[in-house]
């Protein structure tokens, strides 16, 4: 049977020079994955762009204004300007038209968003993407003030509190925390949970699951089911907890601080 090259159809050449380029390119250390039913054509164009994106690295930072043409735009708009919804989305348009993909999370008003891309967006250098490809921004790139980031810092307090292997994470706590009734400094936090951490001589975490959020007072409580176990220093019993629990935060300078947790088998 002939193999030349030539007997292939356009789509199989377009294939086989496909996978030609895909493979220089995870030699180089890219990773690579698309759908089995993706056009060839599409492939080739994405991996054409990433050969150029690789060759493209030493071209010099730029802002994202001066990548959107250097437009005029207000600085110091009142918070309760109407000029704001106008101002954004023809930002917004400016951005697609020229491959830029800014993420916004849904916690700002339209207020923080025109902020964030004044402060944040507009002074950012970095490589303008080239003709065909998308840059994206990511607003949690920028800020740990997102629901992302609270559920994760309510995570971590569990986390770390359940964990022997390692220090407790100190920088997790408000310098002012609450117990149920109470209002009690950092340091007593710390150290309830080291008297809490030498009741055992072994702490076995099984789960975590984050549930409901609910707002109160600028506190947000996240609620959470915990399962863990633990081996007693004083008899070398196994203890067993099941159950919820809440976490207390609260927005300081943009990041999320605990102020207080309960969960089955821990109270401050």
């Amino acid at each position: 049977m002939n193999s030349d090259k030539n007997d292939l159809t356009p789509s199989e050449k377009i294939n086989a020079q496909n996978e030609i380029d895909q493979m220089k390119l995870e030699l180089d250390g890219a990773t690579f994955f698309s759908a089995d039913d993706a056009p060839p054509e599409m492939i080739a164009q994405f991996l054409k762009n990433i050969k150029n994106f690789e060759g493209n690295k030493d071209v010099p930072l730029i802002t994202v204004l001066e990548h959107l043409g250097n437009p005029t735009l207000p600085t110091d708009l009142n918070k309760d300007s109407d000029e704001i919804s106008i101002l954004l989305a023809s930002i917004h348009k400016l951005c697609e038209e020229k491959g830029l993909n800014i993420i916004k999370p849904d916690h700002l008003t339209e207020y923080g968003i025109y902020r964030f891309m004044m402060d944040d967006i507009m002074p950012h250098q970095f490589q303008s993407p080239l003709p065909g490809m998308t840059f994206v921004l990511d607003y949690d790139d920028f800020h740990k003030d997102s629901i992302f980031y609270l559920e994760k810092t309510a995570q971590a307090m569990v986390e770390s509190i359940v964990d022997l292997k390692r220090p407790f994470d100190e920088d997790l706590l408000s310098e002012t925390c609450r117990t149920v009734k109470d209002q009690i400094q950092k340091a007593q936090v710390i150290k309830s949970i080291a008297a809490f951490h030498d009741k055992y001589s072994e702490i076995i975490p099984i789960s975590f699951s984050l549930f409901e959020k609910e707002s109160e007072q600028g506190a947000i409580f996240q609620t959470f089911g915990v399962a863990w176990e633990g081996i007693l220093n004083s008899s070398g019993k196994k203890e067993s907890f099941r159950g919820m629990g809440i976490c207390q935060l609260s927005l300081t300078d943009r990041r999320w601080l605990v102020e207080g947790v309960s969960f089955s088998g821990f109270d401050l």
